[in-house]
């Protein structure tokens, strides 16, 4: 049998808050048995779009690296449901999802086309 969770997470401004919740979360789905699990969109911002871009990151950023961190740890599949993530064009963001493997690797990356 193959389980899979939906993290059921409430985003906000506090980026360090929606990581603990996030991260606390991924862990009791995992200690439940979940070999794959994902989290929302905007998991680790949802507040102004001017405050998105500023605090925007790359994709080997601190985010991403501790989403992966957990996923190495947890040996599970982690898909980021997205994050904001730095674009070359200014005054804009990506809203991008982010598969992680159970090794941590990043699987899959996908932007949305909208910005």
């Amino acid at each position: 049998m193959f389980l899979a969770a939906a993290v059921q997470l409430t985003c906000t401004s506090d980026a360090d808050r929606n990581w603990r919740a996030a991260e606390a979360l991924v862990r009791r789905a995992a200690g439940y048995g979940a070999r794959f699990v994902a989290t929302p969109e905007n998991t680790n911002f949802l507040g102004p779009h001017t405050d998105k871009v500023r605090l925007a990151e790359t994709l080997d950023g601190p985010t991403i690296g501790r989403f992966a961190a957990l996923a190495a740890e947890l040996g599970i599949h982690l898909l980021v449901g997205s994050f904001n993530e730095k674009a070359h064009t200014e005054g804009k963001c990506f809203n991008t999802s982010v598969l992680l493997g159970p090794d941590g690797r990043r699987v899959a990356a996908y932007r949305k086309l909208h910005l």
